[in-house]
């Protein structure tokens, strides 16, 4: 059970409805966003992610970062959404424990910080998808990549994302969700919410919020 297939599975005999609209009126349907995501998840396999890598996500909301989620989690990676107002010492301290594969970051980003360690590999996303004036070298190495991708089975248990405690009371230590955790908390908010296909949900908190990764997890 990998929950890509969960999030996605409406638009199996409807790839042509909408998925989301934006604040300026785009809109991108199931088969729009399965395609964007499939081409990310190809550009992560080229650059070495495999099931269970960590990969480390640090740009502002925008299509393009609900499709690299997606693309993780078909990957059978591990998604690990980074708050963007996190400072350079911080981004280290979490890059350092977590050891992603790859961080993707704006290109008005100098990257991570030095730290002690290998550094991982560096992705850009920009544009729309997450400021800086460029879309980034995602979206220009997933250009030349199919619109499909082979989802990697996963089974309930297996690691889906990792989210980081605001770190009141000490440092912040790493949340450990599972394909089925986030699931299940998409079912409960389906349920408590009584959310159906005819609903449109306003989609304010960022993703790098428990909440909002968790409301991404609606079926």
């Amino acid at each position: 059970m990998n929950l890509f297939d969960r999030l996605l599975e409406s638009h199996r005999s409807d790839p042509d409805r909408l998925l989301l609209r934006t604040a300026d009126g785009a809109e991108l349907s199931y088969r729009d966003v399965d395609r964007i995501s499939a081409r990310f998840a190809w550009v992560l396999r080229d650059r070495g992610v495999r099931a269970g890598d960590r990969v480390a996500v640090q740009v502002e909301k925008s299509p393009e970062v609900l499709a690299l989620y997606l693309a993780v989690l078909r990957l059978g990676a591990v998604h690990l959404p980074l708050n963007t107002g996190y400072t350079a010492r911080e981004v280290a301290y979490f890059l350092e424990d977590a050891t992603p594969a790859v961080f993707v970051c704006s290109p008005a980003s100098a990257g991570p910080p030095s730290q002690q360690g290998s550094l991982p590999q560096i992705l850009t996303l920009g544009g729309a998808g997450g400021g800086g004036g460029e879309d980034g070298d995602l979206v220009a190495e997933s250009e030349a990549h199919p619109d499909e991708f082979p989802t990697v089975d996963r089974s309930p248990s297996d690691l889906a994302a990792i989210v980081y405690t605001s770190g009141t009371t000490g440092r912040p230590k790493g949340a450990m969700l599972s394909h089925g955790n986030l699931l299940s908390n998409g079912e409960v908010l389906r349920a408590a919410w009584r959310f159906t296909e005819q609903d449109v949900l306003l989609r304010a908190l960022p993703i790098y919020h428990v909440h909002g990764l968790s409301s991404r997890s609606i079926p």
